[in-house]
C-alpha cells in the first residue's frame, strides 16, 4: 500500500525520533568582464542532497536505523541523474555480523557502511511540434 501514512509494527518499547535533511548545493559565478550587480549567475550543482533515518531512544541496542541518502541533479538541462543509497551506521565483526558500535568510532569521517545503492540516468524525450 502506498500513501502518506505508514504503520510500523515493533516488538517491545519504541520511542523513535525521525530526522530528514534535504538541501540543494549552488555556486555563484561572477563574470570577469561585467562588474554590475547582475553579473553574478547562480549555478545549481545538486538539486537535492538528502539524509534521513531515525533513532529509537527506547531500544536496548542498535538505536540508529539504517540511514538513507539521496542526490539528484540535472546535467546540461538534458539529463537527470538520481542516486540513492542505504548506509548501516554499525560496525561488523570478523564474521560479518553487526555489532553495537558505530562506524564513526573507528572511521570518524564515515556515515556508515554502504548496504545498497542505485543510480538512474534519465533523458526526457519530447515529440515534434
Amino acid at each position: 500500500m502506498t500513501g502518506i501514512f505508514s504503520v510500523h509494527l515493533v516488538r517491545g518499547k519504541s520511542g523513535a525520533i525521525n530526522f530528514n535533511v534535504d538541501n540543494n548545493i549552488q555556486m555563484k559565478l561572477r563574470s570577469r568582464k561585467d562588474t554590475s550587480a547582475g553579473a553574478v549567475k547562480k549555478i545549481t550543482l545538486l538539486d537535492g542532497l538528502g539524509l534521513s533515518g531515525s533513532y529509537n531512544i527506547m531500544a536496548d541496542s542498535f538505536k540508529f536505523s539504517q540511514l538513507s541518502i539521496s542526490a539528484r541533479t540535472n546535467l546540461f538541462e538534458k539529463f537527470n541523474i538520481t542516486a540513492n543509497g542505504t548506509l548501516d551506521p554499525y560496525l561488523t565483526n570478523s564474521n560479518g555480523d553487526r555489532i553495537d558500535k558505530y562506524v564513526w568510532s573507528k572511521h570518524p569521517l564515515s556515515l556508515g557502511r554502504l548496504v545498497s545503492g542505485s543510480i538512474a540516468l534519465q533523458k526526457p524525450v519530447q515529440g515534434r511540434k
